[in-house]
C-alpha cells in the first residue's frame, strides 16, 4: 500500500523494485499496477507472505559470531553495502564480488592493486561437488 494512501514503511509493506517501475507505479496499489500481469502479481504477493525466518537466522548468527570474535580480542570492523559501494566507486574499481570483498570496511586501502589478481572461480554444484 503506498504511503500516500496510508501505507507504512514496515518490511511487510515494502517491495523491492527498480526506479523506473517505482516511478511508473506512483501511488497505485500493487493490484492496480499489476492488473494486466496476473502472473507477476501472484509471484510478488507470494514473496511478500514468505516468512523472514532465514534472514533473521543469518542476522542473529552474524552478530553472535561478531561478539564471539570480539571477546577473543580479534581486530574487527563492520560495514554496510553502502560503504562497500562508496569504497569501490571512489577508487574507480569495477563491480565484482571479489573486489567488493576487498572494499567492505573502513580499513579499505586508498589504492587497491587488482591488475594481476586472479581470483579462484569456484562453482557450487551441490553437496560435496565443487568445481575449481
Amino acid at each position: 500500500m503506498p504511503q500516500s494512501r496510508g501505507g507504512n514503511d514496515r518490511i511487510a509493506n515494502l517491495v523491492i523494485v527498480c526506479h523506473p517501475c517505482n516511478q511508473c507505479k506512483a501511488d497505485q496499489t500493487l493490484e492496480a499496477f499489476l492488473a494486466d500481469r496476473p502472473e507477476v502479481l501472484a509471484r510478488v504477493q507470494a514473496q511478500r507472505k514468505a516468512p523472514l525466518r532465514d534472514a533473521a537466522a543469518v542476522n542473529s548468527t552474524r552478530w553472535a559470531l561478531y561478539e564471539s570474535l570480539k571477546r577473543l580480542g580479534m581486530p574487527l570492523e563492520t560495514g554496510s553495502g553502502g560503504l562497500t559501494k562508496w569504497n569501490r566507486t571512489s577508487r574507480n574499481l569495477p563491480k565484482r564480488h571479489w573486489i567488493d570483498a576487498a572494499c567492505c570496511g573502513r580499513s579499505t586501502p586508498e589504492c587497491l592493486r587488482i591488475q594481476h589478481v586472479r581470483p579462484w572461480n569456484i562453482e557450487a554444484r551441490g553437496r560435496q561437488a565443487r568445481a575449481w
